[in-house]
């Protein structure tokens, strides 16, 4: 049987604003790297832009890593 293949998401500038402000708001950086505190924030993030109803027709990644490469990316 063959599995169904997740379509691949793709940064865009509003995407990017969005993460953006919800970073302003849960401030995962005001804790320093790999503490919990830090883990916590990032967590919030993702669950907000993963199951929120005014980001669902994003389909944001569910991922922590992929936020923090992304940031880091636009560092």
């Amino acid at each position: 049987m063959a599995e169904k293949r997740q379509k691949r998401f793709s940064w865009n500038e509003n995407l990017c604003v969005i993460l953006c402000k919800e970073l302003l708001t849960y401030r995962p950086y005001q804790y320093r790297s790999g503490t919990k505190e830090s883990a916590r924030c990032w967590e919030f993030v993702v669950e907000r832009l993963s199951n929120a109803e005014e980001y669902r027709q994003h389909e944001f990644p569910t991922k922590t890593k992929s936020y923090q490469d992304k940031i880091k990316t636009l560092i």
